[in-house]
């Protein structure tokens, strides 16, 4: 009698999540369409002749609702890694378009932020394997942090290789307005103070580096240096040259 009234409330706790992740995704599916209405009628009204305080009015909405965007982006993508649905898809890529697809994506969403320099070791300017998708999506949330919650004056993204490792780190000069946790037990947080003004965050973006860099085993953290006053955010993986090239 125990074991199938254990069995029924394990049933009944497996149904009310998948309803639960039934919800978050139809949710997520009905809000994108009025959002990408959004940002493109911004878009249109950025091309105005309009005076400038409405047009420093127009680069803060378009700030919000690409943030908006991303967000829902990033709860979509958390159902399906957290449903185990990113399977490791390898593609021949050029790491350095990868890299400056994340840098320029920072620079639009906040083209009054910190300078980003990018650093690449010179065996990465040929062809290599990898989850192009996965590695892109991990990148552009480390940069879009530490644009958005750092201090400093500079982002810089780093990128080195070995024989058989390739690393890749995104470091920001100044305080570091983030999570303050093991970096290895990530999980939704906010960030900020609502009454100083600063930008608030759940974090969601880094659980779902978490989910997606532990399918594949990739190695993840965040590691801050106090004399240089620095926050590092890293991802390590194999480095596979393309076939080509070996």
């Amino acid at each position: 009698m125990r074991r199938s009234a254990r069995c029924t409330q394990m049933k009944a706790s497996s149904t009310d999540h998948n309803s639960e992740a039934q919800i978050l995704s139809f949710v997520c599916h009905e809000l994108r369409s009025p959002v990408q209405k959004i940002v493109a009628t911004v878009d249109l009204l950025a091309l105005m002749d309009l005076p400038p305080d409405a047009h420093k009015a127009i680069q803060r909405l378009d700030r919000s609702a690409c943030e908006l965007a991303r967000t829902l982006s990033s709860i979509a993508r958390f159902h399906r890694a957290s449903a185990g649905m990113f399977a490791e898809h390898l593609e021949t890529v050029v790491l350095p378009e990868i890299v400056l697809s994340a840098a320029d994506e920072a620079r639009d969403s906040y083209p009054d932020g910190p300078v980003i320099e990018t650093i690449l070791d010179e065996q990465l300017a040929g062809k290599i394997e990898v989850d192009r998708d996965r590695l892109k999506h991990i990148l552009s949330n480390y940069v879009l942090n530490a644009v958005r919650h750092g201090t400093g004056p500079l982002v810089r993204i780093v990128a080195r290789c070995n024989q058989s490792l390739l690393r890749i780190e995104v470091t920001n000069s100044g305080r570091f307005n983030g999570p303050r946790s093991d970096p290895l037990d990530w999980r939704p947080f906010e960030r900020g103070n609502v009454a100083s003004g600063e930008e608030r965050g759940m974090g969601l973006g880094l659980v779902v580096v978490k989910l997606l860099a532990g399918q594949v085993d990739w190695e993840i953290g965040l590691s801050e240096e106090a004399a240089s006053d620095t926050t590092t955010f890293f991802v390590q993986l194999p480095f596979r040259p393309a076939a080509q090239q070996l």
